[in-house]
């Protein structure tokens, strides 16, 4: 953005990456500047931004500001970046970039032009990782790119650094081992809750339970996306024989498995092993009930 508002030669709306604007900007350039928030989310640095905004100028006829992470400044300092923003330089560009917006003052937002970024596509994720291993001379690693892509959520990021990690091991093998490890046991926990199985049950829960809580969250929010799939008759890539058995034996209690997971009060389950462990009990239990109400309306009662 900041390249595109100082660059002299546009290129049907984007920066031609060439003019001696967009070279200016492989370092530092008070045409540019970004803030971590974590860092310098306080009245006082706001203030002093303000003051320096108003006695410094860049060569270009714009500014960008950048806060990363903007939901981290305390209230007040978003306050007086409220008044920057109202009563700031015309020249100055603020972009506020967060994961959580509704930590974010209702009046900032409101003032601003909201751009929701959202994953990529599998599709996409696969590509771009094959390009990486044929630039760093990887190859036989169809699965593994497999295994990563459906794995990173959509996040590009963190299918380059596992990635990484897989050449950093060394061995296929063992890195699949680790990627879906996590899965393989929530997918004998929910075959126990499809057979009633209560000792299989108790055991894949307590093998789950030994890993972090935020990493197994995403792992059974891929194993519930591929249960739906595999109903849907869309095979996942990994375990499809055993999603699809799955699958049949809940039949379209899939839906109703997607609708638990996708509520708020889920993610509080995955705070404490505690929380967890009730959570999925709860979830046996209500498979085995042969009364007809609907399974997330009980648990939120």
């Amino acid at each position: 953005m900041a390249r595109v508002l100082a660059c002299q030669n546009l290129q049907q709306g984007d920066a031609c990456l060439s003019c001696e604007s967009c070279r200016g900007f492989s370092e530092f350039t008070p045409a540019y500047q970004e803030y971590d928030s974590t860092q310098v989310g306080n009245v006082s640095y706001v203030r002093q931004l303000k003051e320096h905004l108003y006695y410094s100028k860049a060569d270009s006829d714009y500014r960008v500001i950048v806060f990363d992470e903007i939901h981290a400044a305390s209230s007040a300092s978003q306050n007086a970046l409220l008044k920057i923003i109202e009563e700031g330089p015309r020249d100055v560009f603020f972009v506020f970039c967060t994961t959580s917006v509704d930590k974010v003052l209702s009046t900032i937002r409101s003032r601003s032009v909201e751009l929701i970024f959202t994953p990529v596509s599998e599709v996409e994720l696969k590509e771009h990782l094959k390009q990486i291993s044929v630039h760093e001379n990887m190859t036989d690693n169809e699965d593994v790119v497999a295994a990563i892509s459906a794995f990173s959520f959509g996040h590009v990021r963190d299918a380059v650094m596992k990635l990484d990690l897989y050449r950093q091991i060394g061995n296929k093998e063992e890195f699949l081992r680790v990627v879906d490890l996590p899965e393989g046991d929530i997918i004998t926990l929910f075959e126990a809750v499809a057979t009633k199985d209560k000792k299989i049950f108790e055991e894949s829960l307590k093998k789950l339970l030994a890993h972090p809580l935020a990493f197994l969250r995403k792992s059974f929010e891929v194993f519930i996306l591929n249960l739906v799939k595999s109903f849907s008759g869309f095979e996942p890539a990994f375990f499809a024989e055993r999603y699809s058995k799955l699958a049949r034996a809940l039949d379209s209690k899939v839906f109703i498995l997607m609708n638990l997971f996708s509520k708020d009060w889920v993610y509080n389950s995955f705070r404490s092993d505690l929380t967890l462990q009730a959570f999925c009990h709860y979830v046996f239990v209500a498979f085995q009930s042969k009364e007809k109400a609907h399974v997330s309306e009980r648990f939120s009662k």
